[in-house]
């Protein structure tokens, strides 16, 4: 960003009032996404692909999508136009492919400001093996080239096709995305932790690391500080009993603390998510698993609550968000803004009952209850990657679902409710210290008698990730909101927002010493652009607005 905005990390809160009852619509069609996933060649754990992700790819704060073909189709990547309608731009942009394309992770590898996609791919046609992953380096919103071979990312597994889902986070907190890569065969070396060099490449430190490569069936893949050191840990999600917890030493290895955290229980990890579902600021780790209701094998979702120190607590069945057919992607999202995090599950296998995708809602008592079918989120595909983002910018969360061999699905939460919301982003490209576009940021947010934590990522629910933003539901209080953003290097800067408006503001860096002092509020965006013309060119890159508060010079 080549202005005065380089001088702040840029920070988008919003808070809003909407209007007493929440569902969801299917907008596929009327948003433009016509897009299938067509099965090409028939190889080994074809069925299990169905990929897709988000990512603003174009800077211009609208989220947009890039999905899978499966070889029988080109792969698409749908730029969202502002109006509620997505553009197929896939060949303009140069990922108008043909291949066994399966996850997508998104991040700014490279650190040039703009987002960037690496694909995991079995192949083409006729050329079926290892050495076929992509790193799509974003060209200044306008396009994309392949620089997985400089950059030393082209295979995970040195025997096989492998490759499931992947996600970038800085592990090592020196400022840049390191990536890891799931890998699914048994014996083919394909889980991987790469680090990054700094300079556009990364070396291979799994084993460096203390990471296990080969007796791990690995689906999806998190980071997350999980025992409040600031340093995230690796977690994860992985079939036939072989998930993994890797506690970060913070000296660049790490610790399997599997077996005594008391997590990783579930017969069939497939799909996970990190989140704060019980309002402790810790965050908890939602895993999907296959459910036959046999009481032993099979036992579907689970959901471990962090109790700190690396020790997790696996709910009981009782819960009731355990049985959700044959699980893939999920995600955390509070849909109804009630200030508790729900789950949505999509699933499906061609041999299993047809199960609808799931909506768990959160009770706030350690219990849920399905809820689907009355929210009008209905999905009877086979769904394996599920993302969420606010592609209309009305505030609450929406739903995509990618599945395989069927259509792309959009599904708009048309939340009617007087509960608030609030949206965080954090910037951070003048800081070289700190990951980029905030990842690994913590925000927590204080309202009244609620409480709760989100960390900015770029995790894999499954095949890939969601948009990448702290989102709160805040209910109905009249409380003002205080807004705390704990940064990578252990700095951290308070907001206080008044009750009952809407804000966007920006954060300076705590790091920073400027002189001036916040006095006063403004009262609306347009005061504030008025007044504070300078932030002008900031607006026009986040395109959401900005307004810090008031600053007068000492």
């Amino acid at each position: 960003m080549q202005n005065s905005a380089a001088w702040f990390v840029s920070c988008c809160v919003v808070l809003a009032s909407v209007r007493s009852f929440a569902q969801f619509s299917d907008q596929t069609i009327a948003a433009g996404l016509l897009f299938n996933h067509v099965p090409g060649e028939a190889h080994a754990g074809q069925l299990m692909e169905g990929g897709g992700t988000v990512g603003d790819f174009n800077r211009d704060g609208w989220p947009d999508l890039f999905v899978f073909g499966g070889g029988g189709v080109e792969d698409g990547l749908f730029i969202n136009n502002g109006d509620g309608t997505f553009s197929d731009q896939a060949a303009s942009w140069g990922v108008q492919d043909s291949h066994f394309g399966v996850g997508a992770a998104v991040g700014d590898y490279d650190r040039d400001g703009w987002p960037d996609i690496y694909i995991t791919s079995f192949g083409v046609t006729g050329n079926l093996g290892p050495g076929h992953h992509r790193l799509y380096r974003n060209v200044q919103g306008t396009s994309f080239v392949d620089m997985a071979a400089n950059a030393g990312v082209t295979t995970s597994s040195p025997d096989t096709h492998d490759g499931y889902s992947s996600a970038f986070g800085d592990y090592d907190l020196d400022g840049d995305l390191d990536l890891f890569v799931t890998g699914w065969f048994f014996g083919s070396m394909g889980n991987i932790l790469f680090q990054n060099n700094g300079d556009g490449t990364f070396t291979d430190v799994t084993d460096l690391a203390g990471i296990d490569r080969s007796n791990t069936h690995g689906f999806s893949v998190h980071f997350g500080d999980m025992n409040d050191d600031l340093f995230p840990e690796i977690l994860v999600s992985a079939d036939y009993n072989s998930s993994h917890y890797y506690t970060n030493q913070g000296d660049g290895t790490f610790a399997d603390v599997t077996d005594i955290s008391g997590c990783c229980v579930e017969t069939n990890g497939m799909g996970g998510y990190l989140g704060d579902f019980n309002n402790d600021y810790l965050l908890d780790w939602h895993i999907t698993s296959i459910f036959r209701g046999n009481g032993g094998l099979f036992d579907g979702n689970i959901l471990m609550i962090n109790q700190g120190k690396n020790q997790l607590l696996v709910l009981p069945e009782s819960c009731g968000m355990r049985f959700g057919g044959w699980a893939w992607g999920t995600v955390g999202l509070d849909y109804d803004h009630n200030g508790w995090l729900d789950v949505v599950s999509t699933n499906g296998w061609s041999t299993f009952p047809s199960h609808p995708t799931t909506v768990f809602r959160n009770n706030g008592d350690l219990t849920f209850s399905e809820v689907s079918q009355s929210l009008g989120l209905i999905h009877f595909d086979q769904g394996r990657s599920l993302v969420h983002l606010d592609f209309d910018r009305d505030g609450d969360m929406d739903v995509v679902i990618f599945s395989y061999g069927a259509a792309m699905r959009l599904f708009r939460n048309d939340l009617n409710s007087s509960n608030k919301w609030l949206q965080v982003r954090a910037q951070t490209s003048h800081r070289n210290d700190l990951a980029i576009d905030g990842f690994g940021t913590r925000v927590t947010v204080h309202a009244g008698s609620l409480s709760k934590s989100f960390q900015i990522n770029g995790n894999a629910n499954y095949l890939g990730n969601s948009e990448a933003v702290a989102h709160f539901g805040v209910g109905d209080q009249s409380d003002p909101i205080h807004v705390e953003l704990h940064w990578n290097d252990g700095n951290s800067h308070s907001y206080f927002l008044p009750a009952n408006h809407r804000y966007r503001i920006l954060a300076p860096d705590p790091s920073l010493s400027l002189p001036t002092v916040v006095t006063h509020w403004h009262s609306t965006v347009d005061d504030c652009l008025q007044r504070v013309p300078a932030i002008h060119d900031l607006v026009q890159y986040v395109n959401v607005g900005a307004c810090p508060p008031t600053i007068d010079k000492l």
